[in-house]
């Protein structure tokens, strides 16, 4: 069996990993390759011009129901996930964010390994958090074959790292990974579909989802276990996915999807978001008593001006709560650092 289909996910440094490595493809390689760069919806739509100019291979954003051809390079759009059917077409979902993120590589690894199962090489590229990892490890579960680009030499390692925590991959400096898939383009694979039909099952459902097919509140428990949790993105009840050990997972019944790393982050901004909210309150409540004070007879001054210090202070202790929650935030982020020398 061929290994004919790529499919690369990236983040914060991806698009100059991703010219790297296509500058070097030769231009008869016979694959596929589908990229999934985390793009903001308001993107300029450049990235396909960008990787044309990189490398012998052309460049364009999926256009939805094609059909896929071999020599070329087919982008995510902004706001888009790239879903691969089983016959092989490309089809473009507004379906819930995955990771916070649309597009998220995650369905697409996830779609590739069940059309095309030991045919699919999936890559994880530069790029913070985690996102990338769950669906790797679908096209491990398929029989794929997975890279992981060296997280020495990528800009931002967490994606490389988290996806070597939970996958058998290959690790491969950025500067091999060209002659590494012509390679492996260039040879068979004799591996099978796995027998794990509780996994594909469970894949198969992932990748309904990320389609935008509702989830009924019938099949919602099936998902997972309930947790304690609220999705940040709808505030709808979290389930914790039980599928996979190796990674903890989080889904809601609307669909949106977080690794714990992502939904810790989601909630790291909620609730910064809400401090800042109630400073922006208190100090609002000083002005407007300090404004009454000064527009009321002097038996009520006394006790306006009391409370319009009391509010003031309460805010000057919210900022410094604030600014505690942002360390922490920082605190974590060094993870990144401190990860390089770990591989």
């Amino acid at each position: 069996m061929n290994r004919d289909v790529i499919v690369t996910g990236s983040s914060a440094g991806g698009i100059t990993a991703l010219r790297i490595v296509l500058s070097k493809l030769p231009v008869d390689l016979p694959a596929i390759i589908i990229v999934v760069q985390h793009l903001a919806r308001e993107s300029p739509k450049v990235l396909p011009d960008i990787l044309s100019r990189s490398g012998p291979l052309k460049a364009a954003f999926v256009e939805d129901g094609e059909m896929p051809s071999q020599g070329r390079i087919y982008v995510a759009p902004p706001d888009r996930h790239v879903i691969i059917q089983s016959s092989g077409k490309l089809t473009l979902s507004r379906g819930p964010k995955e990771n916070r993120v649309r597009p998220s590589v995650d369905p697409t690894f996830r779609s590739a390994a069940l059309a095309f199962g030991a045919r699919t090489i999936g890559i994880v590229l530069s790029g913070y958090l985690d996102d990338g990892t769950a669906g790797l490890r679908a096209v491990e579960l398929c029989g794929g074959t997975c890279l992981v680009q060296d997280p020495n030499d990528a800009e931002a390692p967490s994606m490389p790292v988290s996806a070597l925590q939970a996958v058998k991959a290959r690790i491969v400096p950025l500067r091999d990974m060209a002659s590494v898939l012509t390679s492996l383009v260039a040879s068979k694979k004799n591996t099978t579909l796995p027998s794990d039909e509780k996994s594909r099952a469970a894949i198969k459902h992932e990748v309904e989802i990320a389609a935008g097919d509702p989830i009924s509140l019938e099949i919602a428990p099936l998902i997972g276990k309930p947790s304690a949790l609220t999705c940040p993105d709808c505030h709808g009840a979290l389930f914790q996915v039980d599928t996979d050990q190796l990674l903890q997972r989080y889904r809601c019944h609307t669909g949106h999807a977080f690794t714990a790393v992502n939904l810790l982050e989601a909630l790291h901004e909620s609730a910064e978001n809400s401090i800042w909210a109630s400073v922006r309150a208190m100090q609002e409540k000083a002005i407007l008593l300090d404004h009454i004070a000064n527009h009321t007879d002097q038996r009520n001054i006394s006790s306006l001006t009391t409370a319009a210090h009391e509010a003031k202070a309460a805010a000057d202790r919210l900022r410094m709560i604030a600014q505690q929650h942002e360390r922490t935030r920082l605190s974590f982020a060094e993870c990144d650092d401190t990860s390089r020398g770990q591989h």
